[in-house]
């Protein structure tokens, strides 16, 4: 029988991958653990779309794995490595491109292996920068000297574009005793701007998509669902950079958002009251009607996909839909708007607003009825909840 502290030692080491390694180039066919830290994000600054990033990255890299990768949850790198008893000896990793991270594996002392990922090895960047003035190291510099020496982005000896560097271009300093760039002034609306939207969705339920037969209004749908899809490309080219979505991810979330429109297409004509029994002589019966105007406040994480849900049920019900998108992520549902417009009666689909900055006025206007969707972080959901119902 062997020993356990032999067949402990024989065990092939787990790898540790942080966010930046998630590449097939870092994955050499072992156990792979991943660690999700959204801490990191509370203690320094970053931008939620690139935190956005890391997150679905690291998930889909975990899916990917199946049951060779292993996905934690964790508030520091360092409790989660060490209660996993991974180290000393069981844990290897690449070395980090991280500073904070080199340390933390070394002092835990688990196995690293060589940097990857790069052009270049750090030896060589040492080399070169072995004797040279802080003046002198200047990255432009090493990246030329690479460039010339690999032959990567050169064509007949020279660097395709024509110049091996732009940082000259973007780094223009501001027009002198200018207090702007010259650029119009982002739109931002007032509430009269919400009550023309909402008058206009509610003229719009009035005159027409109340009065359509349902199996009509499934039509249209149809008709979306099908645009949708012929725009997919774009929808997930759009979705991808305003989410910071892997491709991938964009493209699904575009393909369910065909899906929802297509499924709700199908529900026009069937909705149905119920005849309720009751005594002798009496019909009893109830009779489903929609609201009107319904309101859509729609997150930025999953654009596509909540506007599918909500407003799609909306429409197939008989509603009209007035549409707050997210400030920052608001170009897809846009896009798909104007998808709605061009197609002849689809333009009766969504009446799409943005409305920056009067969340509580478009919420509160007295035709709006029942608030269908809500993701908001500028507003408690109970507030709004309670904002609503005691109006």
């Amino acid at each position: 029988m062997t020993p356990p502290a032999a067949a402990s030692a024989a065990a092939p080491p787990t790898r540790w991958l942080t966010a930046e390694q998630l590449g097939p180039a870092f994955d050499d066919g072992g156990r792979i653990l991943l660690l999700e830290n959204h801490e990191v994000f509370r203690r320094r600054p970053t931008h939620r779309q690139k935190a956005h990033l890391y997150l679905v990255a690291l998930r889909q890299r975990a899916r990917e794995l199946g049951d060779r990768g292993a996905l934690h949850r964790v508030r520091r790198y360092r409790d989660a490595l060490t209660d996993a008893a991974l180290v000393p000896g069981e844990l290897e990793v690449i070395d980090p491109p991280s500073w904070a991270a080199r340390r933390l594996v070394r002092e835990l002392g688990a196995s690293i292996l060589p940097a990857r990922g790069f052009v270049t090895g750090e030896e060589q960047f040492a080399a070169w920068a072995a004797g040279r003035t802080p003046t002198q190291l200047v990255m432009d510099r090493f990246y030329r000297e690479v460039r010339e020496r690999t032959g990567i982005l050169m064509q007949g000896g020279q660097p395709v574009g024509g110049q091996f560097s732009f940082d000259a271009d973007n780094r223009q300093p501001p027009p002198k005793g200018a207090v702007s760039l010259g650029l119009p002034d982002a739109w931002q609306p007032v509430e009269d701007d919400i009550d023309a939207a909402v008058h206009a969705a509610r003229q719009c339920y009035q005159a027409v998509w109340q009065r359509m037969a349902p199996v009509d209004r499934g039509r249209l749908l149809q008709k979306l669902s099908a645009k949708v899809l012929e725009h997919a490309d774009e929808l997930t080219a759009l979705e991808q950079r305003d989410c910071g979505k892997p491709t991938s991810q964009a493209a699904a979330d575009a393909a369910a958002l065909a899906r929802y429109f297509e499924f709700y297409a199908g529900a026009c004509d069937k909705f149905h009251g119920e005849t309720i029994p009751y005594q002798n002589g009496y019909s009893v019966f109830t009779w489903r009607q929609p609201h009107g105007v319904t309101g859509h406040v729609i997150p930025w994480n999953y654009p596509m996909q909540i506007f599918g849900r909500s407003v799609g049920g909306a429409l197939a019900a008989g509603n009209c839909c007035v549409v707050k998108p997210a400030e920052d992520a608001c170009l897809s549902l846009i896009r798909v708007a104007q998808l709605a417009a061009g197609g002849g009666k689809a333009k009766q689909l969504a009446f799409l607003s943005r409305v920056w900055g009067q969340f509580r006025a478009a919420i509160a206007h007295p035709l709006l009825s029942p608030l269908q969707s809500f993701t908001d972080q500028h507003l408690p959901q109970d507030g709004a909840v309670a904002h609503i119902l005691g109006r």
